[in-house]
C-alpha cells in the first residue's frame, strides 16, 4: 500500500485475530517512513511506531474478536509520502469455522 491509504475487510463478527509482518519496502531505504494502524469497527487496536525502509519487518498480532469490519491503514511518516511503500506481509485473518 502507498501512504496515505486504507483497506476495509468485512469480517462479519466471525474472526478472532489478524496477524502480519509489517514494514516498508527495502527498495526505498531510509527515504520511506510510515505508520501502520489496525482498527476494528472504528476502534484503533494497534498503531506502529514510524517505520522506515531501513527497519526490519515487525510481526504483529491484533485481537479483532467479534469485529464486523477490519481496517488496515497506512499513514504518512515524517518526510512526506514520495517513497512510502508499505507492506503487510503474510497478512492473515484468523476465523472460526
Amino acid at each position: 500500500m502507498h501512504a496515505e491509504s486504507y483497506v476495509d475487510i468485512y469480517l462479519g463478527g466471525r474472526c478472532t485475530s489478524f496477524t502480519a509482518e509489517i514494514g516498508v519496502d527495502d527498495e526505498v531505504g531510509p527515504s520511506g517512513s510510515v505508520e501502520f494502524e489496525v482498527s476494528a469497527d472504528g476502534v484503533s487496536r494497534y498503531v506502529s511506531p514510524t517505520l522506515t525502509g531501513d527497519d526490519d519487518a515487525v510481526p504483529i498480532a491484533v485481537d479483532v474478536a467479534g469485529a464486523k469490519v477490519l481496517r488496515l491503514k497506512v499513514a504518512v511518516g515524517a518526510n512526506g509520502n514520495a517513497h512510502d511503500h508499505a507492506d503487510w506481509a503474510a497478512a492473515t485473518v484468523h476465523c472460526g469455522s
